[in-house]
């Protein structure tokens, strides 16, 4: 019968000597296990399959050994094996399996052994189905979680890849955002980042809270110096634009408060698209087409001389031609040429004073106002200096005196004193 060698696999006669492929010695050194049918050497003791062992009588020898082989289903018969061919062949006498006399076995070879007796060809089908399965089935289960293990490994790894450059993307966002609520919610978002990055984000938070508190000073402060400096010593500060806008409108409130030709124009030169260069246009506009001409600011002058000349020489008559019927005289409305007499004597031409003489200097400012009606309102400002001669002396002040005049006559006149100029050390 061909058999494949227990030691090497290779197919060999159960007949020969040794195995022609390892060498092993076959004939006599065989035995076929009761239980699986798997054909194993004597020295084994136990099946190396199902650990049951073959137990033989201890006064055969190597001629004894029976070999037991299940040929196409047939009864189980023993054969002697002999090296004599001389002697004939004897019975073998085979005795019973004696349990007692089993080597000691371990807890799976006992539960093995107490399993239901099964015949050997159906124990030899169950063992050549259910116990390879088996095997493949720990094997196809070992194989999985080690697939497992490796995919989740797999995906755990690109999943901090991933996280890792979403961080960097985000973190890069957050420094150039340069806002509050962005930083802020980094550091919510990624507690675990570089810390690196948490530094320098909480540096920056730190930075904005102390630039906030200086703006809420200069804020609090409101001039245009402050403003001023604080765009200086911070160029990109998102309040910019607010900060332009506030400068500009103190700027406006101080040219409001002047309403000088001169004040208009350098709003309209510092800010020529500022939000308040329509209104400066109309007032340039307005102050311009008032404006007296030349022979209207003589016309004025004229006038006021005239006035002033009938008080120096007492001359009612003078002050009559240039004046309206009722006037405003230095505060006091509906004054007449009598009342400017009266000042005149009683004022002016004191019992010690000699002499009364008013010196009219250039023309400060003069507007004309047209009506409706097609009259003119004329309005002039003019520096004038009034000497008094005295028995004891010649004393003189300085005065502003501002006329307003309606078709040629004086509607209003006033003047008002000067401060005295300080005397140069030089004359003292």
């Amino acid at each position: 019968m061909i058999i494949k060698c227990p030691e090497c696999g290779h197919q060999v006669s159960d007949k020969a000597p040794v195995c022609p492929s390892c060498g092993v010695e076959i004939a006599g050194h065989l035995v076929k296990c009761f239980h699986c049918s798997e054909i194993y050497l004597k020295e084994d003791v136990v099946c190396p399959n199902c650990h049951h062992s073959e137990p033989v009588s201890g006064s055969t020898t190597k001629s004894d050994i029976v070999d037991v082989f299940d040929n196409d289903d047939e009864e189980v018969v023993a054969e002697t094996v002999s090296n004599d061919t001389e002697e004939p062949a004897a019975p073998i006498k085979i005795e019973p399996v004696v349990e007692e006399e089993l080597p000691k076995t371990t807890p799976v070879q006992d539960q093995k052994a107490q399993q239901k007796r099964v015949s050997p060809a159906e124990e030899k089908q169950s063992d050549n189905t259910v116990q390879p399965a088996t095997k493949n089935n720990h094997t196809a289960l070992f194989v999985s979680l080690l697939i497992a293990f490796i995919m989740c490994a797999v995906l755990l790894f690109f999943y901090n890849k991933g996280n890792e450059s979403h961080e960097a993307e985000e973190y890069e966002i957050a420094l150039k955002s340069n806002n509050q609520q962005v930083m802020e919610q980094f550091l919510e978002d990624y507690p675990n980042a570089p810390l690196a990055h948490i530094n320098s984000i909480k540096n920056l938070l730190n930075q904005d809270k102390q630039k906030s508190e200086e703006w809420g000073h200069v804020v609090q402060q409101n001039t245009i110096a402050a403003y001023k400096a604080y765009l200086e010593a911070h160029p990109d500060t998102p309040h910019k634009d607010e900060i332009q806008k506030k400068i500009e409108e103190l700027y406006w409130d101080e040219v409001v408060s002047l309403n000088t030709e001169e004040a208009y124009l350098g709003y309209r030169e510092k800010f020529p698209k500022g939000i308040h260069t329509k209104e400066a246009d109309e007032k340039l506009k307005v102050m311009l087409d008032n404006t007296s001409t030349p022979s209207e600011e003589k016309a004025a002058v004229a006038a006021v001389r005239k006035f002033l000349q009938g008080i120096n020489s007492k001359s009612t008559s003078k002050i009559q031609e240039v004046v309206a019927p009722s006037f405003n005289f230095l505060g006091a409305g509906g004054a007449t040429t009598a009342d400017v007499a009266k000042y005149t004597r009683e004022k002016l031409y004191q019992a010690d004073v000699n002499n009364v003489m008013w010196h009219l200097g250039t023309a400060m400012k003069a507007t004309t106002d047209k009506q409706e009606g097609g009259g003119t309102i004329q309005t002039i400002t003019i520096p004038a200096r009034l000497v008094i001669e005295r028995k004891g002396g010649t004393g003189s002040n300085r005065y502003t005196i501002k006329a307003q005049m309606q078709n040629g006559k004086i509607t209003s006149i006033n003047w008002i004193l000067q401060a005295a100029a300080p005397t140069p050390k030089s004359e003292q």
